[in-house]
């Protein structure tokens, strides 16, 4: 596996005279300034302390910053943009696949994240983090410093995959960036920040439990690894054939519906007389039967 270099590509220095000389001085006054911040913490040096130790004039260190603590964060700038520069390189030497996507891009992003020796530069980095964790200047730098990366990935995502929605590539930007952050934060938890085998492979560890979460999301997944099976029903949807407490089933009559061949309380059946009807046959005491005589009547 090709290991990629955490440090920033050394530029090539301008062919005018004037301007490697300017290029030559920044160089030098970056590296100066983050020598100091590991030795004094951040504002434990001035203007003065920073030009004798990068040998230039106090006057120069202001053509290139405003503040001995912007050199600082001109170097913290470099070391976070390492990911994406290497993330470029690979893409300028990876063939497209057959068919572009945010989930091959995302692929790709991880392979130039484990493949990127990132524990040396983040020891630095968290040096230089703990020489500055109070001061809220770095908080605001660091603010800008990753709206800015991600400003840069998401270019390169966009000219990986053309078509995919701004929305889209600005979100795998942001997430991946931030994630990174996280697993730094963790890594420099579990291990104090520094550079054993012990502490990288603890690093690879934490990287790869961010690259999965962020592949798969936060889900729980459901009992038995998937989506319930086929032929179980859901407890809100009574299976084929088990009746429903509201839904009585087939054969059974309701109390309100009463079955056939059952009489109801007010539906006398078929030769049960009513007692306000009476059946034929039964002579009414109010109308005499036939064959029944009545009163007897003289002959004239």
């Amino acid at each position: 596996m090709t290991i990629l270099p955490a440090e920033p590509a050394p530029d090539r220095p301008p062919h005018d005279r004037r301007e490697a000389v300017k290029y030559h001085n920044r160089r030098a006054i970056i590296d100066a300034a983050a020598a100091l911040a590991e030795e004094r913490g951040l504002g434990g040096f001035t203007v003065t302390d920073l030009a004798d130790r990068a040998g230039v004039s106090r006057r120069t260190i202001f053509n290139h910053f405003a503040a001995a603590d912007d050199a600082v964060h001109a170097r913290f700038s470099e070391l976070l943009g390492v990911f994406v520069d290497n993330f470029a390189r690979v893409v300028e030497a990876t063939p497209p696949p057959a068919e572009p996507s945010i989930g091959a891009v995302l692929e790709q992003l991880a392979d130039v994240i484990e493949r990127t020796e990132l524990v040396p530069a983040m020891c630095h980095i968290a040096r230089l983090m703990g020489a500055s964790e109070n001061s809220p200047t770095t908080a605001v730098w660091s603010h800008e410093v990753i709206e800015t990366l991600t400003a840069r990935l998401a270019a390169e995502i966009t000219d990986r995959v053309p078509e995919a929605p701004t929305f889209t590539v600005d979100l795998l930007a942001t997430l991946l960036l931030h994630a990174l952050a996280v697993a730094f934060q963790q890594w420099a938890e579990e291990t104090g920040a520094v550079d054993t085998p012990a502490s990288r492979s603890t690093w690879l560890r934490v990287l790869r439990e961010a690259v999965e979460r962020l592949r798969h999301g936060f889900a729980d997944p459901a009992p038995g690894g998937g989506a319930p099976g086929a032929g179980t029903p859901s407890p809100e949807a009574p299976g084929a054939g088990t009746p429903g407490p509201e839904t009585p089933g087939a054969g059974t009559p309701s109390p309100e519906a009463p079955g056939a061949g059952t009489p109801g309380p007010e539906t006398p059946g078929a030769g049960t007389p009513s007692p306000e009807a009476p059946g034929a046959g039964t002579p009414s005491p109010e109308a005499p039967g036939a064959g029944t005589p009545g009163p007897k009547t003289p002959r004239p």
